[in-house]
């Protein structure tokens, strides 16, 4: 895991014990107003360099995960209605799906389906999403797509951690002196 994230081992294990030992009751709290604000929105667009998209979650409700279930954890997501993503979305941090790594992911909806796709590895992410009948529907938990389509406005959290290298990995889990500091909604995608 720390080579795909470009990591040291030890920077990884910083990064994923200062995570797991979040203050998340004080994340919960902090995502309350976002995911009110995100169900009684009826649209949400997003703008940015070469990003410019906009769809409806009318109904659709908003989830808060905030730790209860899953560690780590940490966004409050919805998903678009069926037919209602139009626009282009620009992914400027590499991903791995599949055993590919692609780069510079761009994709380009209309009512919902991707139109346009490019990338690091163009012929694999369009391979990706032919695999099935819904070709690049937003929605469709099948499709690589779907790793952009299911909306993560994700409330981010700075932590400050403990370090005091001789305490073990697992003792860092109790002993952790975590702080969360709520920032903007980034707006980024699962």
């Amino acid at each position: 895991m720390a080579q795909a994230a470009n990591m040291s081992t030890e920077a990884f294990e910083n990064f994923y014990f200062d995570v797991c030992t979040m203050d998340y009751d004080r994340m919960a709290r902090a995502m309350e107003p976002l995911e009110a604000r995100m169900k009684a929105a009826d649209e949400v667009v997003i703008k940015g360099p070469d990003t410019d998209l906009a769809f409806s979650i009318k109904g659709i409700g908003a989830k808060s995960c905030n730790g209860k279930l899953n560690i780590p954890d940490g966004e409050v997501f919805s998903c678009p209605v069926k037919n209602s993503v139009n626009g282009v979305i620009h992914f400027n941090t590499p991903t791995l799906y599949s055993g590919t790594r692609f780069e510079n992911v761009r994709l380009e909806f209309k009512d919902g389906k991707v139109v346009e796709a490019s990338s690091s590895n163009p012929k694999r992410l369009n391979e990706i999403l032919d695999t099935d009948a819904g070709r690049g529907m937003s929605g469709n938990s099948r499709s690589a797509s779907t790793r952009t389509s299911r909306t993560q406005c994700a409330t981010s959290y700075s932590t400050k951690r403990s370090r005091d290298r001789s305490i073990s990995p697992r003792d860092r889990l109790t002993k952790s002196r975590t702080t969360g500091t709520a920032r903007r909604c980034t707006g980024t995608w699962c």
